[in-house]
Formats: C-alpha cells, structure tokens, sequence
C-alpha cells in the first residue's frame, strides 16, 4: 500500500476543472491523496475534519455556490447572503485562517472569474501568509504566483 505523501483538497463546483487537476494532481506526486469539495455548505462542514488533519494544500475556486438548490437545501450564513457566490473562495479561506489548528494551511486560489473586483474591502483577513493567487491582478498584500 502506497503511503500518503500529501493531502490536497480541490475546492472547485465544475467537474470539467476539477477532474483533469485532481489527476494531474495525482500523477505528479505519487502518493497524493486529492479530495474534492464542490460547494461552500460541504467545505463548512469539513472544517472539523480539517482542524484534526489539516490538508497540506488546498487549490480552490473563488466563486463556487454555498449548496446546491433544491427543496431541502440548508439556509445560508448572513455573509454568503450579503456577498453571494462570486467570493465564496475568500470567506472559506478567511475561515481556515480563523482558526489556529488550520491557519497555516497553504491556499492557491485558481478561478475563471475575473478577480479584478477583489479589492482591500474583500481581503479581510490578515492572514495570507500561505494564500496565492495564480492570477495576478489582486491586491499587493497577497503573493502571485
């Protein structure tokens, strides 16, 4: 049985990117165990989970939906009704960062969304240390890649 080398999780709701990262993922570190999380209600609940074993890396979208629809969804915090979808990327992160068990939990932000609406006003947080951004039209405070 091959030993885990790193534990990644892919926050990401379109299986299309998802998919081929998660095997390239796989392909390039031998060993990688890669979790996918699709909405924002499922990265919520494996926070505990999280806070226990914390992923080496987590690649996540930045807009993704906070469930999905339908008769028994669950109702969403305050903060995913006032800022929507399109930064549910940012309120996980700032949830990792809030808590001293995964606050050194590197993120590397990948999106299709165009990222020049990320201003100050969106990152909240003071804690990047360990966040990344492929793009590179976002606030100076946080490192690109």
């Amino acid at each position: 049985m091959t030993e885990t080398v790193a534990n990644i999780v892919i926050v990401e709701d379109d299986r299309n990117y998802a998919e081929p990262a998660m095997e390239a993922l796989k392909a390039a570190i031998p060993g990688a165990m890669v979790r996918h999380i699709e909405r924002e209600h499922d990265f919520r609940a494996a926070l505990p989970e999280f806070a226990i074993t914390p992923p080496d890396l987590i690649v996540m979208d930045m807009g993704f939906p906070y469930c999905m629809p339908g008769p028994t969804m669950p109702e969403a915090p305050d903060e995913v009704r006032e800022e929507g979808g399109n930064f549910a990327g940012l309120r996980c992160q700032r949830l990792l960062a809030a808590d001293l068990a995964t606050e050194n939990v590197t993120v590397l932000f990948w999106s299709n969304t165009n990222t020049t609406a990320l201003d100050e006003k969106r990152l909240r947080s003071d804690k990047f240390e360990r966040t990344y951004f492929l793009d590179g039209r976002v606030s100076d405070r946080v490192p690109r890649l």
